[in-house]
């Protein structure tokens, strides 16, 4: 009797290690088995938030999480921590289910909301001086000086002029029918956020063309 409960005991252990295995092989063939436009979620970063699958090559996949933005993972290393999402766990209007707003995850949340922000830093409203859009470059009449759109929006009610190209500067990737000097549209102090130019003049004191 007592060698016939430890047979019984060894084969329920064994089956619980069989079973152990099996479930690590159909974890890891799921995983690997990953298409574009699946939905995961990461165990371990519950703070990423739902994930889509945007493409799987070799042992890597990217995946665009709602909150973490793009990803690239090697998938073994991955695969105990990736679980399916089911499409009602993902709000209805959620960019992960539609692949054309993929790229607008790519990015993590707190960059996508500064990114927004810091494009409402320019404004429409016209200049009180010349009735343009604050928003857009402004020259003078003999292009010795240039509006920042930015400085202007910030300013909210003339056009704001720096020496150009001096605080502006000139790229050859900005050079077109528009701009063929290449000019920079935001002051350089816009650019690198620090304090602004000194010796700005207003558009009410000078003529721009």
């Amino acid at each position: 009797m007592r060698r016939s409960r430890r047979i019984s005991f060894d084969a329920v252990s064994m089956l619980l290690v069989a079973i152990s295995v099996h479930s690590h092989v159909v974890a890891f063939t799921g995983v690997r088995a990953m298409k574009r436009g699946d939905l995961v979620k990461h165990t371990g970063r519950p703070e990423w938030g739902a994930g889509v699958v945007v493409d799987c090559t070799g042992d890597k996949c990217t995946i665009h999480f709602e909150e973490k933005g793009r990803l690239v993972l090697q998938v073994t290393a991955a695969t105990p921590h990736l679980a399916a999402v089911t499409r009602a766990e993902v709000a209805a209007d959620s960019a992960l289910l539609d692949p054309q707003r993929w790229d607008s995850i790519v990015l993590p949340t707190e960059q996508r909301v500064a990114k927004k922000a810091k494009g409402k830093e320019t404004t429409t409203t016209p200049c009180i001086a010349c009735k343009r859009p604050l928003n857009r470059s402004q020259y003078s009449e003999d292009k010795k000086l240039k509006s920042c759109p930015r400085c202007s929006s910030k300013d909210g009610r003339e056009h704001v002029f720096y020496d150009y190209p001096d605080a502006f500067g000139q790229t050859d990737a900005r050079v077109s029918e528009a701009t063929p000097d290449g000019a920079q549209s935001y002051c350089g102090q816009c650019r690198t956020n620090d304090e602004p130019y000194r010796g700005s003049r207003r558009c009410s004191s000078i003529a721009p063309r």
